[in-house]
């Protein structure tokens, strides 16, 4: 404190003034309160400064009625710009705070592909803001379409078939791509319709429009959703076909995410029809073939890191999961970074660099606490060993990864 109105100074950390002054010192000076308090009582005042009571959200409450419109919009844009490469959904709450529906639109392409599926409740509340008339007209198909996705997940057949078939008439109007107008017809006939008619007729105009983009993946699950159709209404006949025409529609081109899919489907057909050893088998190649889908992602992160000295992988959404408190997202988003992980150190192989992998705080491992915790996080360094013990020299807590990182790279590059 160098305030000139401080009389007297003993020692580093004693300092003399009034209470009024030092009270107006904190209210001027602080977005948090300034409180005191001894033994017991101090420790209750800590407490309820945690976030776990929300005192964060009653002075941000208290701040922001007392501030002008324009000012609250500019804090919150200031707070999207910050949040923005990080932390894209945070960005995203604090642009739809400031009214800033065009930059919330665009942005929200980016956040919703994965959103819609794995926190579809969050989607929804999100995309409630995006109307129709506050975002871009080339966006609002898109956002349909997540609409559409996040209310399927949630079980609202009929008004994710709303959101398909408005998505779907804005694209024909505008002469959209055939592998969107395909997509659009594959996710309308995946719903349940009373009229089996309406169902089959989407799904071959899907095989259609896949045929015609050329696009041999949408085509074999397309095949493969047709096959689906007719299992499910006891044709194992037309399913069998599904399936044989989705092989063949894949033809020569690889895809494992695909070819996964197809013994699956495989599987399901001979299980439907009493071959417990066929579908066996079938359901253990989808297995492999799911597991090589995973190898694509961490082969592809080994491959493009090569090109650069330092490359970041920032990977927010086990936390976005984990304030939600939303055990089986987790557990899903858990079990795909660890394959996408254990692929990556596969194709790392002996190759004279790191993997370092770590977190800034706790959270997920605490289920039903919405807030970070203080837990140890974990320190994963991967490479050889004369460069592992290089990097963990002297390193005792998560203010020492960063200059770890700068020795390393300096060690590394040339003057």
């Amino acid at each position: 404190m160098t305030q000139p109105w401080i009389e007297g100074r003993f020692e580093e950390n004693v300092a003399i003034t009034t209470v009024e002054q030092a009270i107006n010192w904190a209210r001027e000076s602080s977005l948090w309160p300034m409180t005191f308090g001894v033994a017991c009582c101090a420790i209750e005042m800590m407490a309820a400064g945690a976030g776990r009571f929300d005192l964060h959200d009653i002075v941000r409450d208290f701040l922001l009625t007392r501030l002008t419109r324009e000012e609250r919009t500019g804090l919150h844009r200031r707070a999207a710009e910050h949040w923005r490469a990080s932390e894209p959904a945070e960005a995203l709450h604090h642009l739809l705070a400031a009214e800033a529906w065009s930059e919330a639109g665009t942005l929200a392409l980016d956040v919703l592909p994965g959103l819609a599926d794995e926190d579809p409740v969050e989607a929804l509340r999100l995309l409630s803001e995006l109307t129709e008339p506050r975002v871009p007209p080339g966006i609002w198909p898109d956002l349909l379409f997540f609409r559409g996705t996040a209310r399927e997940r949630l079980g609202d057949a009929a008004g994710a078939l709303e959101d398909y078939r408005s998505a779907l008439a804005f694209e024909e109007r505008r002469g959209a791509d055939k592998g969107i107008l395909a997509l659009l017809h594959q996710r309308i006939a995946g719903i349940p319709l009373e009229a089996a008619e309406e169902t089959l007729a989407s799904h071959e105009k899907a095989l259609r429009l896949f045929k015609e983009a050329d696009d041999p993946e949408g085509e074999a699950t397309a095949w493969l959703a047709w096959g689906a159709f007719h299992r499910r209404r006891g044709d194992l006949v037309q399913a069998r076909e599904g399936v044989a025409r989705a092989k063949k529609a894949l033809g020569a081109a690889k895809s494992p995410k695909v070819e996964a899919a197809v013994e699956y489907h495989r599987a399901l057909v001979d299980l439907e029809g009493g071959d417990l050893a066929a579908a066996a088998s079938h359901f253990r190649e989808a297995e492999q073939g799911a597991v090589l889908a995973g190898d694509a992602a961490g082969a592809l992160a080994a491959r493009l890191s090569q090109q650069y000295d330092l490359a970041w992988f920032d990977y927010w959404l086990s936390d976005y999961a984990g304030h939600r408190s939303t055990l089986g997202e987790a557990v899903r988003l858990l079990a795909s970074f660890d394959r996408v992980l254990g692929s990556l150190v596969k194709a790392w192989a002996d190759r004279p660099d790191l993997i370092v992998l770590t977190s800034d705080h706790g959270n997920l491992e605490e289920y039903g606490r919405r807030g970070h915790t203080l837990n140890p996080v974990p320190l994963l360094v991967i490479g050889p060993r004369p460069l592992r013990d290089a990097f963990v020299d002297g390193l005792t807590d998560l203010t020492g990864v960063a200059p770890a990182v700068l020795r390393t790279l300096n060690s590394s590059l040339p003057d």
